[in-house]
């Protein structure tokens, strides 16, 4: 299998990350899930209620860092320095249509008073591990 194609697989099988932030040079990590981009290879996104500390976070420092979670088999992404921003319109083709592939409630949900915050995470290179004795394998996304 190719290098994007065990990312695909990965982030498609993997629905969990542990998202990194830093503010004031304080790291914070937690557990979130994520749905990957249909169109761009090189985007996730997160949703969280508007009143969690990583929004705070977010304001005040967009570099991320991200591992998907191992489940069953050691293999796992990985990212540094990715930029996180606010999504401000669900009602996009691109953002609908990955929503609704892992959550059909997706809809009903946003638009709503107190409806969770969208995040897109956009990075320009991952690391793979497929196999924990070998290298990981590099993939670069075009900008």
């Amino acid at each position: 299998m190719s290098a994007i194609e065990e990312y695909t697989r990965i982030l498609n099988s993997q629905p969990y990350m542990a998202l990194a932030t830093s503010v004031e040079g304080v790291p914070n990590v937690r557990v979130v899930d994520y749905f990957p981009d249909l169109y761009q290879p090189n985007v996730l996104y997160i949703r969280t209620n508007q009143d969690k500390p990583k929004v705070a976070e977010f304001q005040k420092n967009p570099r991320v860092s991200f591992a998907t979670i191992i489940q069953g088999r050691y293999e796992y992404i990985r990212v540094q320095d990715a930029q996180i921003r606010r999504v401000e319109n669900h009602q996009t083709a691109g953002v609908k249509a990955t929503f609704l592939k892992k959550d059909p409630k997706f809809l009903e949900k946003m638009g709503k008073a107190g409806s969770p915050y969208l995040y897109a995470i956009t990075f320009s290179e991952a690391s793979v591990t497929v196999n924990p004795v070998d290298a990981a394998l590099k993939i670069l996304f075009s900008e």
